[in-house]
């Protein structure tokens, strides 16, 4: 697979260029874990009056193919990109200036095989799906949601055919596109709005989807038939379920995140069992949740600015916490080395 090099136009407006949609401290924007999120260090640099740290982050992805490219999607603030590891940071400003002005990064997704950048960005009250194959030079819009206020809540690939793409909205359309986002077809209209979507790494035709309503809809012939997931809804606090996440390396593991609770399945999704986990009752809610795709035993999530880590699947866990007056929002991981973890916070 040949490894491309990212370049990124360095363009600054003045402080037109910043129209920062901010957090009131500066214990927001970026922090990075060098070892397996023991310790953590705040990492924003922009230029000498300018960083990261009063951001919110809504999204951040790590370039599957070069570990110094990350990009960093902001609330009203579009998106940064750093070439040196998340060091310092540049805002992105594309040719035709749609990334410029206040606009939210919610999805940051990279077609390694092709060199294509994708996001779902908000503006113009109206949420779009971009495509760049220029390394951000130039964006094209591939869908717009029909509704103001609208938005683009999940992007996924077929891991087997990064033509494929499909997209979930909070209309409640899972939408597919076989042409790298020319065409669309609807594959499904849910009754509630769409909060995560998630293909089978092992088989493209199994898909899985999380629906406002607290629904779980699992499909295994790629959309022609769903099947309503049960047997969560009995466990304790299993309620507002915002993300479902496969075992990248065990077939048929299936986690379910909710605001308080993890469920765990060994089989598809017919059995569920809780996983316990050490946050107080009356705590911060679960914002965020990663599974180490190297090590599935290493599985971290976020509550408030608390950031929970185990090594054994689940049986234990630890906690480090990162800043007291923001809140973790997301996490990812590097897909070439696991120690390092980066943490989006928000206010």
């Amino acid at each position: 697979m040949k490894i491309y090099s990212y370049i990124i136009l360095p363009i600054f407006i003045g402080l037109a260029a910043f129209p920062f949609s901010c957090a009131s401290s500066k214990n927001a924007g970026i922090y990075i874990s060098f070892d397996n999120g023991e310790n953590w260090a705040q990492k924003g640099y922009i230029d000498k009056k300018h960083n990261l740290n009063k951001f919110n982050i809504l999204s951040i992805k790590p370039d599957p193919l070069d570990p110094k490219i990350v990009y960093a999607g902001t609330s009203g603030s579009g998106i940064f990109k750093s070439t040196d590891s998340g060091d310092s940071w540049t805002r992105m400003i594309d040719q035709k200036k749609i990334l410029v002005g206040s606009l939210s990064i919610y999805n940051i997704e990279i077609d390694q095989d092709n060199h294509v950048l994708y996001l779902s960005a908000s503006y113009n009250n109206r949420c779009h799906f971009l495509k760049s194959t220029d390394d951000g030079d130039n964006f094209e819009e591939l869908y717009t949601c029909a509704k103001d206020g609208s938005s683009i809540n999940v992007i996924d690939f077929n891991p087997l055919d990064y033509s494929d793409i499909y997209i979930g909205t909070s209309e409640g359309g899972l939408l597919e596109s076989n042409d790298f986002g020319k065409t669309w077809r609807p594959i499904k209209w849910f009754d509630s709005s769409l909060i995560d979507v998630k293909i089978d790494p092992f088989d493209p035709q199994i898909i899985c989807a999380v629906t406002q309503n607290n629904k779980v809809y699992k499909t295994i012939d790629k959309g022609n038939n769903w099947q309503s997931l049960q047997g969560f809804d009995s466990l304790d606090k299993m309620k507002n379920i915002f993300s479902i996440e496969f075992d990248k390396q065990n077939r048929n593991v299936i986690y379910l995140i909710s605001n308080n609770a993890i469920a765990k399945t060994l089989d598809g999704g017919q059995t569920w069992q809780a996983v316990n986990i050490i946050i107080p009752k009356k705590y911060a809610a679960i914002s965020c949740f990663a599974i180490d795709s190297k090590n599935s035993l290493n599985i971290y999530y976020g509550a408030g600015a608390k950031f929970y880590i185990t090594r054994d699947g689940g049986e234990t866990w630890s906690v480090r916490e990162i800043k007291k007056v923001q809140n973790i929002q997301t996490i990812a991981i590097d897909p070439q080395n696991s120690n390092k973890i980066f943490i989006g916070m928000h206010q």
